[in-house]
């Protein structure tokens, strides 16, 4: 109760603030992170010079992101610091200040974010439960859409290997005294690599908005409609045979969904030292398909969260902010299991950030949160507080540091309490609680950028799957013993011309068991090393050529929490691309995995009842290529 009353007196006197700002302060406009920490962008310029024709081309172990995927479809698990098949809740994406999460384990559909759309994205791998909430344990994504600044009608298409083809179009109009429209549209579609692996959708975004010196108001609607189907998981043998095949018996599984999504946005300047947005989201993902049985899936999300941030005189800048959600479940199978879930969840935030001198900065900030669910009948109640401390100093304008710790949380998702160890007693999962203490440079000294941050992430309860022993049908999902993971991200750029520029992306993680029946040993599914080496060229004003070299490690597959199989072998793909632009036209071609390396995308061991345990895989593409076209009439 106690910390509950220390949140609100701080809401209370964030709320206060405009009654003594001084006016003379200039206009403010603050990005929703006030604590820097250790961030990696890519913008719209990068996405259209790789050729990228879906989100993970770009992300793929950029600032230690490590991508997974059981298909060629729409939501492969995106993993940042260390996570293996629980990186879904502990990795939270965050699309124009709207955290993407849902109360189930299913990921955030990627491809509602059309590419062409993207004005940035930021890795940011630290953990940020106070800003953001739950799930934003080992990093978040944020990505930041377009805003029409000037009239744009532009169409593109791409055609690629297993009869692969995208069209998209952009059509942004200003219409005067800051009112102007964004419509943006694609439809794509991919056999994809292996037998009964194809996926398709088609997603469009309506944007209305008004914007002038005080404010900048928006409604937006996204409907989406994408189908995938899925191959399944072969053994050794299967894979010696055909690697492109599908797992016997999966010819009938797939998924299709339609998802309705609705985002208002409001940002008003309160005065010149005080920002008000508020932000409120509903979505309707209704899914029906079959995987072993035929099933139904809805989901009803609604959400809100208004924010306040103020600048002081003395340089201070204090955000606070809440937020409220209100979320349903249902799933049933024609196998006759039914879930019906709720959840409701309240954060109250605020972080500070206090100038000492001009080199020196400090940090606070804390979130009291709450989450009620509704567990097809059973009620659960679950309260947290996490807090942050940080010292940033800039040496010079080349040279800054920080330290930072932070702690986090996540709550269990609604079907992994279904799942729970339901043994006599039943066991109600924990909520996950962690600590992160961090620490980097930054330097930045004309043509050189080197970048160096160290981690340390301690969790306690962390959620995951458990598999069955060999006597037992299923798994269950429970709350681990201790776990910890110990990590060093290093980055450089360098221009070595006018014309060529190179980029390291290193990224080191220990993932240990720290006690328990599993002591010692890695977490499954973790690459230790990780590493991008990419180099661009611009030949002229019309040319431009990147290529890249991916190195994953080596790690044991996922599930095999004792360590007793052999691990995965490291692998290193290789792309390149090259874009052709003149006036309103460009061309761009990629080729991936350009030596055709034999690799997995997802690997797992698999403990059958009664059976012998063995490796399965899903394998990833051979050699495949993307050729993409666009114009603009504007």
């Amino acid at each position: 109760m106690i910390r509950i009353k220390k949140m609100i007196a701080l809401l209370a006197a964030s709320i206060a603030v405009p009654l003594f700002a001084d006016t003379t302060i200039p206009m403010i406009s603050v990005s929703p992170e006030v604590l820097e920490s250790n961030e990696s962008g890519v913008d719209d310029d990068q996405i259209q010079r790789v050729g990228a024709t879906r989100l993970q081309d770009v992300l793929h172990n950029t600032h230690g992101v490590q991508i997974l995927s059981l298909s060629g479809g729409q939501n492969p698990i995106i993993s940042i610091r260390g996570f293996g098949q629980n990186a879904f809740g502990n990795t939270l994406m965050v699309v124009d200040d709207v955290p993407r999460r849902h109360i189930d384990q299913l990921t955030p559909t990627l491809s509602m974010v059309d590419l062409n759309d993207i004005q940035q994205i930021e890795v940011d791998a630290s953990s940020q439960s106070v800003r953001y909430g739950d799930s934003a344990v080992g990093g978040v994504l944020r990505i930041e859409t377009k805003a029409p600044e000037k009239p744009v009608r532009t169409i593109g298409a791409t055609v690629g290997s297993y009869h692969a083809f995208r069209y998209n179009m952009r059509l942004s109009e200003l219409l005067g005294n800051g009112v102007y429209y964004d419509l943006v549209g694609s439809r794509t579609r991919s056999d994809n690599y292996r037998d009964h692996d194809a996926s398709s959708h088609a997603v469009i975004k309506t944007k209305l908005g008004f914007k002038n010196s005080s404010s900048d108001s928006s409604l937006q609607y996204i409907l989406f409609n994408g189908a995938t189907q899925y191959p399944g998981v072969l053994t050794s043998e299967q894979v010696g045979d055909d690697r492109r095949m599908n797992q016997p018996g999966t010819d009938g599984f797939f998924s299709h969904s339609r998802i309705q999504d609705v985002v208002v946005k409001s940002a008003y300047h309160v005065s010149q030292s005080s920002n008000f947005d508020i932000v409120a989201n509903y979505q309707v993902d209704k899914t029906f398909g079959n995987m072993f049985s035929d099933f139904q899936q809805s989901r009803f999300s609604r959400q809100i969260s208004p924010v306040l941030t103020t600048v002081f005189n003395n340089g201070a800048t204090l955000t606070s902010g809440v937020q409220l959600s209100n979320d349903r479940y249902h799933y049933e199978t024609t196998s006759n299991y039914v879930a019906n879930d709720g959840r409701k969840t309240l954060g109250l935030f605020s972080l500070i950030k206090l100038p000492i001198n001009e080199a020196l900065d400090f940090g606070l900030g804390g979130r009291w949160a709450g989450s009620y669910d509704d567990l097809n009948g059973v009620d659960n109640l679950s309260r947290v507080f996490v807090s942050e401390q940080a010292i940033y100093y800039t040496y010079s304008e080349r040279l800054s540091a920080y330290l930072r710790h932070s702690t986090n949380y996540r709550f269990p998702k609604v079907d992994e309490q279904n799942n729970a160890d339901m043994s006599a007693p039943p066991k109600i999962l924990s909520t996950q609680r962690g600590d992160s203490y961090e620490a980097g440079l930054k330097y930045q000294d004309g043509a050189l950028g080197l970048t160096a941050d160290l981690y340390k992430l301690d969790l306690n309860n962390e959620i995951s799957y458990v598999p069955p022993a060999p006597d037992e049908v299923v798994g269950t999902n429970r709350n681990l013993d201790p776990t910890s993971r110990t990590g060093l991200t290093l980055g450089a750029s360098y221009k070595l011309s006018k014309e060529l520029t190179g980029k390291l992306d290193y990224h080191f993680v220990r993932a240990r068991f720290n006690s328990g029946a599993f002591e010692g040993n890695s977490i499954p599914y973790v690459a230790q090393n990780t590493l991008r080496l990419a180099l661009s060229s611009t030949l002229n004003d019309n040319i431009e050529l990147t290529g890249e070299g991916l190195y994953t490690g080596s790690r044991y597959a996922a599930d095999d929490d004792a360590n007793v199989d052999s691990q995965l072998g490291g692998f290193t793909i290789y792309n390149a691309s090259a874009r052709y632009s003149y006036k309103q036209f460009s061309a761009a071609i990629r080729l991936n995995n350009i030596f055709n390396k034999h690799y997995y995308s997802y690997a797992l061991y698999v403990v059958p009842f009664a059976g012998v345990p063995y490796r399965g895989y899903y394998p990833a593409s051979e050699r495949n290529v993307n050729m993409t076209v666009t114009y603009d009439f504007a």
